[in-house]
Protein backbone atom coordinates (compact mmCIF):
# COMPACT_ATOMS: atom_id res chain seq x y z
CA UNK A 1 0.00 0.00 0.00
CA UNK A 2 1.35 3.62 -1.33
CA UNK A 3 1.48 5.65 1.88
CA UNK A 4 -0.87 8.67 1.48
CA UNK A 5 1.96 11.36 2.45
CA UNK A 6 4.42 9.67 0.10
CA UNK A 7 4.54 12.65 -2.86
CA UNK A 8 5.12 15.12 0.23
CA UNK A 9 7.72 12.53 1.91
CA UNK A 10 9.74 12.54 -1.41
CA UNK A 11 10.36 15.85 -1.68
CA UNK A 12 10.43 17.08 1.51
CA UNK A 13 14.19 16.60 2.54
CA UNK A 14 17.55 16.59 1.17
CA UNK A 15 18.88 12.57 1.00
CA UNK A 16 21.48 12.42 3.68
CA UNK A 17 25.00 10.62 4.39
CA UNK A 18 26.01 11.01 7.81
CA UNK A 19 29.53 12.15 9.72
CA UNK A 20 29.17 10.79 13.29
CA UNK A 21 32.19 12.46 15.00
CA UNK A 22 31.56 11.34 18.75
CA UNK A 23 31.85 13.42 21.88
CA UNK A 24 32.62 10.33 23.83
CA UNK A 25 33.71 6.70 23.51
CA UNK A 26 30.56 4.18 23.26
CA UNK A 27 29.59 1.46 21.91
CA UNK A 28 28.56 1.87 18.33
CA UNK A 29 26.54 -0.57 17.66
CA UNK A 30 26.03 -3.70 15.32
CA UNK A 31 28.68 -4.46 12.86
CA UNK A 32 28.70 -7.74 11.92
CA UNK A 33 31.50 -10.00 11.30
CA UNK A 34 32.17 -10.26 7.36
CA UNK A 35 32.86 -14.43 7.51
CA UNK A 36 29.54 -14.53 9.73
CA UNK A 37 27.29 -11.59 8.81
CA UNK A 38 24.60 -12.90 11.42
CA UNK A 39 27.32 -12.17 14.31
CA UNK A 40 27.01 -9.12 15.93
CA UNK A 41 30.25 -7.61 16.38
CA UNK A 42 31.00 -3.81 17.94
CA UNK A 43 32.98 -1.10 17.22
CA UNK A 44 33.95 0.98 19.43
CA UNK A 45 33.74 4.89 19.05
CA UNK A 46 36.60 7.16 20.03
CA UNK A 47 36.34 10.62 21.62
CA UNK A 48 36.83 13.20 19.03
CA UNK A 49 36.05 16.74 18.92
CA UNK A 50 36.29 18.30 15.50
CA UNK A 51 33.69 19.34 13.28
CA UNK A 52 35.54 19.87 9.69
CA UNK A 53 32.75 19.27 6.93
CA UNK A 54 34.60 16.66 4.68
CA UNK A 55 33.33 15.95 1.07
CA UNK A 56 34.08 13.06 -0.94
CA UNK A 57 33.48 12.72 -4.98
CA UNK A 58 31.43 9.76 -6.25
CA UNK A 59 29.83 9.29 -9.75
CA UNK A 60 29.99 13.06 -9.51
CA UNK A 61 28.37 13.88 -6.72
CA UNK A 62 29.80 16.12 -3.73
CA UNK A 63 29.59 14.62 -0.21
CA UNK A 64 29.51 16.44 2.45
CA UNK A 65 28.60 15.40 6.18
CA UNK A 66 28.08 17.15 9.61
CA UNK A 67 29.76 16.03 12.86
CA UNK A 68 27.35 13.96 14.66
CA UNK A 69 27.83 13.13 18.29
CA UNK A 70 27.02 10.75 21.27
CA UNK A 71 25.87 13.09 23.68
CA UNK A 72 27.59 12.87 27.15
CA UNK A 73 25.89 16.27 28.16
CA UNK A 74 23.37 18.26 27.60
CA UNK A 75 24.92 21.49 29.02
CA UNK A 76 23.54 24.94 27.21
CA UNK A 77 27.02 26.49 27.00
CA UNK A 78 28.38 23.40 25.21
CA UNK A 79 25.16 22.79 22.59
CA UNK A 80 25.57 26.07 21.96
CA UNK A 81 29.43 25.90 21.61
CA UNK A 82 28.92 22.62 19.43
CA UNK A 83 26.34 24.28 17.06
CA UNK A 84 28.37 27.43 16.82
CA UNK A 85 31.52 25.06 15.39
CA UNK A 86 29.02 23.25 13.21
CA UNK A 87 27.49 26.55 11.62
CA UNK A 88 31.07 27.92 11.34
CA UNK A 89 31.99 24.60 9.10
CA UNK A 90 29.19 24.41 7.01
CA UNK A 91 29.97 25.91 3.80
CA UNK A 92 27.97 28.79 2.40
CA UNK A 93 24.88 26.97 0.25
CA UNK A 94 25.35 23.79 1.56
CA UNK A 95 23.01 21.88 3.53
CA UNK A 96 24.52 19.28 6.40
CA UNK A 97 23.14 16.53 8.33
CA UNK A 98 23.59 16.08 12.18
CA UNK A 99 22.86 13.43 15.20
CA UNK A 100 22.52 14.00 18.54
CA UNK A 101 22.41 10.62 19.73
CA UNK A 102 21.50 11.16 23.97
CA UNK A 103 21.34 7.72 25.44
CA UNK A 104 19.34 4.60 26.47
CA UNK A 105 15.13 5.70 26.81
CA UNK A 106 14.38 5.91 30.30
CA UNK A 107 11.31 7.01 33.04
CA UNK A 108 11.93 8.80 35.72
CA UNK A 109 9.66 8.16 38.25
CA UNK A 110 10.24 10.84 40.82
CA UNK A 111 9.96 13.56 38.40
CA UNK A 112 7.17 11.47 36.30
CA UNK A 113 9.45 12.24 33.31
CA UNK A 114 10.56 10.57 30.36
CA UNK A 115 13.84 10.80 28.64
CA UNK A 116 17.34 9.22 28.43
CA UNK A 117 20.15 7.67 30.14
CA UNK A 118 22.96 9.64 28.88
CA UNK A 119 26.15 7.90 27.40
CA UNK A 120 29.02 8.45 29.52
CA UNK A 121 27.34 9.06 33.84
CA UNK A 122 24.33 7.13 32.82
CA UNK A 123 22.46 10.34 34.42
CA UNK A 124 18.62 11.13 33.62
CA UNK A 125 18.15 13.55 31.36
CA UNK A 126 14.18 14.57 30.58
CA UNK A 127 13.35 15.40 27.54
CA UNK A 128 13.05 19.05 28.36
CA UNK A 129 16.56 18.73 29.24
CA UNK A 130 17.32 17.51 25.58
CA UNK A 131 14.93 19.86 23.98
CA UNK A 132 16.74 23.10 25.65
CA UNK A 133 20.25 21.92 24.52
CA UNK A 134 19.20 21.08 21.26
CA UNK A 135 17.67 24.25 20.40
CA UNK A 136 20.53 25.82 22.38
CA UNK A 137 22.68 23.74 19.33
CA UNK A 138 20.15 24.93 16.73
CA UNK A 139 19.94 28.45 17.48
CA UNK A 140 24.09 29.14 17.97
CA UNK A 141 24.11 26.58 13.86
CA UNK A 142 21.95 29.78 12.66
CA UNK A 143 23.90 32.43 14.13
CA UNK A 144 27.22 31.03 13.28
CA UNK A 145 26.66 29.88 10.12
CA UNK A 146 27.59 31.56 6.74
CA UNK A 147 24.53 32.68 4.19
CA UNK A 148 22.47 29.79 2.73
CA UNK A 149 23.86 27.04 4.93
CA UNK A 150 21.09 24.74 6.27
CA UNK A 151 21.20 22.02 9.24
CA UNK A 152 18.93 18.99 8.79
CA UNK A 153 19.21 18.03 13.02
CA UNK A 154 18.26 14.78 13.98
CA UNK A 155 17.39 14.02 18.05
CA UNK A 156 18.09 10.43 18.78
CA UNK A 157 17.78 7.81 20.93
CA UNK A 158 18.58 3.98 20.66
CA UNK A 159 15.74 0.80 21.11
CA UNK A 160 17.92 -0.46 24.09
CA UNK A 161 16.82 -0.99 27.60
CA UNK A 162 13.51 -1.43 29.34
CA UNK A 163 12.75 2.16 28.67
CA UNK A 164 11.33 1.50 25.00
CA UNK A 165 7.93 1.72 25.17
CA UNK A 166 5.07 3.10 23.35
CA UNK A 167 5.18 5.95 26.26
CA UNK A 168 8.48 7.19 25.87
CA UNK A 169 8.06 6.76 21.69
CA UNK A 170 5.17 9.29 22.52
CA UNK A 171 7.44 11.19 24.49
CA UNK A 172 10.48 11.56 22.60
CA UNK A 173 7.97 12.80 18.49
CA UNK A 174 5.94 15.40 21.18
CA UNK A 175 9.49 16.98 22.10
CA UNK A 176 10.67 16.96 18.18
CA UNK A 177 6.97 18.77 17.84
CA UNK A 178 7.61 21.00 20.37
CA UNK A 179 11.56 22.04 18.83
CA UNK A 180 9.45 22.48 15.50
CA UNK A 181 7.08 24.67 16.72
CA UNK A 182 9.85 26.63 18.51
CA UNK A 183 11.85 26.68 15.33
CA UNK A 184 9.23 29.11 13.20
CA UNK A 185 7.89 30.64 16.32
CA UNK A 186 9.34 34.58 15.84
CA UNK A 187 11.78 35.39 15.75
CA UNK A 188 11.71 32.37 13.40
CA UNK A 189 14.96 30.47 12.37
CA UNK A 190 13.44 28.29 10.18
CA UNK A 191 15.40 29.93 6.96
CA UNK A 192 18.42 27.36 8.36
CA UNK A 193 17.56 24.59 10.20
CA UNK A 194 14.86 21.64 10.42
CA UNK A 195 14.43 19.47 13.39
CA UNK A 196 14.11 15.25 12.86
CA UNK A 197 13.43 12.29 15.52
CA UNK A 198 16.07 9.30 15.47
CA UNK A 199 16.47 6.22 16.53
CA UNK A 200 19.41 3.65 16.23
CA UNK A 201 17.33 0.56 15.61
CA UNK A 202 19.33 -2.41 15.60
CA UNK A 203 17.69 -5.71 16.26
CA UNK A 204 20.37 -6.86 18.28
CA UNK A 205 20.10 -3.99 20.75
CA UNK A 206 15.87 -4.48 21.69
CA UNK A 207 13.08 -6.44 21.40
CA UNK A 208 11.03 -6.03 17.85
CA UNK A 209 7.57 -5.56 20.18
CA UNK A 210 9.00 -3.20 22.30
CA UNK A 211 10.67 -1.44 19.49
CA UNK A 212 8.03 -1.62 17.13
CA UNK A 213 5.43 -0.04 20.30
CA UNK A 214 8.28 3.17 20.31
CA UNK A 215 7.85 3.62 16.86
CA UNK A 216 4.16 3.06 17.09
CA UNK A 217 4.16 5.55 20.03
CA UNK A 218 5.89 8.24 17.92
CA UNK A 219 3.56 7.51 15.30
CA UNK A 220 0.82 8.35 17.22
CA UNK A 221 1.71 12.14 17.64
CA UNK A 222 3.13 12.56 14.32
CA UNK A 223 2.58 15.81 12.94
CA UNK A 224 3.71 14.91 8.84
CA UNK A 225 7.11 17.18 9.71
CA UNK A 226 9.41 15.85 11.73
CA UNK A 227 10.45 12.86 10.26
CA UNK A 228 11.99 9.71 12.43
CA UNK A 229 15.35 8.58 10.89
CA UNK A 230 16.82 5.14 11.29
CA UNK A 231 19.97 5.19 11.79
CA UNK A 232 20.93 1.75 12.76
CA UNK A 233 21.92 -1.75 11.09
CA UNK A 234 19.72 -5.08 9.81
CA UNK A 235 21.53 -7.74 11.56
CA UNK A 236 21.31 -10.96 10.74
CA UNK A 237 19.07 -9.78 7.40
CA UNK A 238 19.35 -11.63 4.06
CA UNK A 239 22.44 -11.37 1.95
CA UNK A 240 23.14 -13.26 -1.40
CA UNK A 241 25.30 -15.67 0.26
CA UNK A 242 22.50 -16.29 2.91
CA UNK A 243 19.35 -15.53 0.93
CA UNK A 244 17.47 -17.39 3.12
CA UNK A 245 18.70 -15.62 7.33
CA UNK A 246 16.96 -13.77 9.42
CA UNK A 247 17.08 -11.09 11.38
CA UNK A 248 18.56 -11.66 15.03
CA UNK A 249 16.69 -11.59 18.49
CA UNK A 250 13.30 -12.85 16.66
CA UNK A 251 12.78 -10.04 14.59
CA UNK A 252 11.68 -10.64 11.29
CA UNK A 253 12.25 -9.01 7.98
CA UNK A 254 8.67 -7.44 8.11
CA UNK A 255 9.76 -5.72 11.61
CA UNK A 256 12.68 -4.03 9.89
CA UNK A 257 10.67 -2.94 7.53
CA UNK A 258 8.23 -1.48 9.53
CA UNK A 259 10.36 0.69 12.01
CA UNK A 260 12.32 1.48 8.75
CA UNK A 261 9.70 2.53 6.10
CA UNK A 262 6.41 0.88 6.94
CA UNK A 263 5.73 3.75 9.98
CA UNK A 264 4.11 6.60 8.88
CA UNK A 265 7.31 8.87 9.60
CA UNK A 266 10.07 6.39 9.05
CA UNK A 267 13.13 6.33 6.90
CA UNK A 268 16.32 4.57 6.78
CA UNK A 269 19.89 5.58 6.85
CA UNK A 270 21.27 2.28 6.90
CA UNK A 271 24.83 1.06 8.85
CA UNK A 272 27.64 0.32 5.50
CA UNK A 273 30.49 -0.84 7.48
CA UNK A 274 31.63 -3.87 5.79
CA UNK A 275 33.98 -3.49 2.93
CA UNK A 276 32.81 -6.50 1.24
CA UNK A 277 29.22 -5.25 0.46
CA UNK A 278 27.24 -7.06 2.72
CA UNK A 279 25.83 -4.64 4.57
CA UNK A 280 24.33 -2.86 1.10
CA UNK A 281 23.39 -6.17 -0.30
CA UNK A 282 21.34 -6.60 3.26
CA UNK A 283 19.76 -3.56 2.75
CA UNK A 284 19.32 -3.64 -0.80
CA UNK A 285 16.94 -6.61 -0.15
CA UNK A 286 15.24 -4.76 2.60
CA UNK A 287 14.41 -2.14 -0.31
CA UNK A 288 13.36 -5.14 -2.49
CA UNK A 289 11.36 -6.77 0.29
CA UNK A 290 9.44 -3.07 0.29
CA UNK A 291 8.42 -3.39 -3.31
CA UNK A 292 7.82 -6.90 -3.30
CA UNK A 293 5.54 -7.33 -0.33
CA UNK A 294 4.36 -3.61 0.09
CA UNK A 295 4.21 -2.03 -3.41
CA UNK A 296 7.37 0.73 -2.76
CA UNK A 297 10.95 0.57 -2.64
CA UNK A 298 12.78 2.39 0.19
CA UNK A 299 13.84 6.20 -0.30
CA UNK A 300 16.85 5.76 1.51
CA UNK A 301 18.04 8.90 3.22
CA UNK A 302 21.84 8.30 3.32
CA UNK A 303 24.19 5.51 4.17
CA UNK A 304 26.52 5.57 7.47
CA UNK A 305 29.77 4.08 7.86
CA UNK A 306 31.91 4.48 10.81
CA UNK A 307 35.38 5.40 8.24
CA UNK A 308 36.36 8.36 10.65
CA UNK A 309 36.13 6.48 14.10
CA UNK A 310 38.41 3.72 12.83
CA UNK A 311 41.23 6.05 11.69
CA UNK A 312 40.74 7.04 15.54
CA UNK A 313 40.52 3.47 17.15
CA UNK A 314 41.36 1.19 14.78
CA UNK A 315 42.01 -0.31 12.82
CA UNK A 316 38.93 -1.66 11.69
CA UNK A 317 39.23 -5.16 9.38
CA UNK A 318 36.85 -4.96 7.28
CA UNK A 319 34.33 -2.72 9.16
CA UNK A 320 36.13 0.52 7.55
CA UNK A 321 34.11 1.76 4.41
CA UNK A 322 34.69 5.44 3.78
CA UNK A 323 31.70 7.45 3.09
CA UNK A 324 32.22 7.31 -0.37
CA UNK A 325 32.30 3.63 -0.54
CA UNK A 326 29.80 3.25 1.77
CA UNK A 327 27.05 4.98 -0.39
CA UNK A 328 28.59 3.49 -3.48
CA UNK A 329 28.06 0.35 -2.36
CA UNK A 330 24.41 1.05 -1.54
CA UNK A 331 23.76 3.08 -4.81
CA UNK A 332 25.07 0.48 -6.67
CA UNK A 333 22.95 -2.43 -5.05
CA UNK A 334 19.95 -0.51 -5.97
CA UNK A 335 20.06 0.78 -9.07
CA UNK A 336 21.41 -2.18 -10.39
CA UNK A 337 17.46 -3.55 -10.05
CA UNK A 338 15.10 -1.79 -11.47
CA UNK A 339 12.18 -2.13 -8.61
CA UNK A 340 14.78 -0.25 -6.38
CA UNK A 341 16.03 2.03 -8.90
CA UNK A 342 16.55 5.58 -8.04
CA UNK A 343 18.26 8.56 -9.12
CA UNK A 344 20.11 11.37 -7.42
CA UNK A 345 18.74 14.44 -6.26
CA UNK A 346 16.54 16.35 -3.71
CA UNK A 347 13.74 13.82 -3.10
CA UNK A 348 15.12 11.00 -4.44
CA UNK A 349 17.79 8.62 -2.74
CA UNK A 350 21.05 8.77 -0.73
CA UNK A 351 22.35 11.77 -1.96
CA UNK A 352 24.38 13.00 0.97
CA UNK A 353 27.12 10.15 2.71
CA UNK A 354 28.13 9.89 6.26
CA UNK A 355 30.83 8.50 8.77
CA UNK A 356 31.13 8.21 12.21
Amino acid sequence: MIRPDMNMKLNQHLLITLGLCLSMAATLGAARNPLNPAVTRYAYIPAVSNTNIQTFGANNTAFTFGASRYMSTTNINTLKNLGCAQGKATPAATSTLVILDFGQPAYDAPTLSYGVYIFGSYAFRSVSDIAAASEAYLNQFYLCSPAGAYLYLVVGTVNYGSGVTREHGAAWSTMINNIAAWIVDPPSIASKVTILGGNDMEPSFGGRAQTRAWVDGYTSVFTNTSYLYNYGSCDGCPYSSCPSCTPNNYWSIEDVWYVSWGALPAYPVPEIYLTNGVHADQWYRMSLYGYTNHGQAFNFKGTLTQWQACQTNGPCQYLDNTPNAGWSQLYSKINNDPRTQKTLGPGSDITWSNSN
